[in-house]
């Protein structure tokens, strides 16, 4: 579904990424006493670093077949947690995944970029992925009265429980908002042009598929594992996890 293919470039790249962060990972200590202005410089500063070193590894040819147009394969809406990025699920991101982010990862606060990304684009795929700790589902499930009104605007969108269960709850939001999408993209679906997905993105091993993993919990409105292990677009996928509350999840 997504390009598992990773180029000699793109490993190069991986490399020189992980030594910059290497870099930054040994400065952490003296960058938290520095001035917030030191701090933004040395950010940009990094930030110009990766830029540079990126576009030299890659060539004229890389960037020819998206210089004009993209085409991506996915509309991807997850969430704007830091700990969660691209890289976290595709190494070849570019003209591949289309891209939407907010607190929460809903369909709700950012249906137009949504709805642009299936409609307009025609990606055959659309996948909501919510995370291990996530701040938005830790603050919806709890009196948030005292946050800024842009800020509850946006959890006033996440249908979760008061008072419910972190783990449970980011799992139930993944769900509400495939089924959010079902509603919206109904024919999209029903004519075989695309498939809706809910998965969790787990750094922490918190619903022990293994740290890291991406977990698939719903496929075009399924929840049940077995159901989507035996038939859905997930069936014979090799090394596909699947399910976060199934009797035998699918390692």
């Amino acid at each position: 579904m997504i390009r598992s293919f990773i180029g000699a470039t793109c490993l190069s790249l991986v490399f020189a990424f992980a030594e910059a962060s290497e870099v930054r990972e040994n400065k952490e200590l003296a960058v938290s006493s520095e001035a917030p202005l030191e701090r933004a410089k040395d950010l940009i500063n990094n930030i110009v670093q990766d830029n540079n070193q990126y576009s030299e590894l890659e060539n004229t040819k890389h960037y020819v077949p998206f210089m004009n147009s993209q085409t991506p394969r996915a509309t991807m809406v997850y969430c704007s947690d830091s700990r969660v990025q691209t890289l976290n699920f595709t190494q070849t991101p570019e003209n591949d995944l289309f891209t939407v982010r907010n607190i929460g990862n809903q369909l709700a606060t950012a249906e137009g970029s949504v709805d642009y990304g299936v409609n307009i684009l025609k990606t055959p795929v659309l996948i909501f992925v919510g995370h291990s700790d996530c701040g938005a589902i830790k603050a919806a499930v709890q009196d948030y009265g005292n946050l800024s009104d842009p800020v509850k605007k946006e959890l006033g969108t996440l249908d979760v429980n008061k008072g419910g269960d972190v783990n449970k709850e980011i799992v139930n939001n993944v769900h509400n908002q495939v089924d959010r999408a079902m509603k919206l993209f109904e024919g999209r679906v029903k004519d075989g042009g695309l498939v809706i997905l809910g998965a969790i993105y787990d750094f922490r091993n918190d619903f022990k598929h293994g740290m890291g993993k991406l977990v698939f919990v719903n496929v075009n409105g399924v929840k049940d594992c077995a159901q989507i292990e035996k038939d859905s677009i997930l069936t014979d996928i090799p090394n596909v996890h699947i399910g976060v509350s199934c009797a035998q999840p699918v390692r």
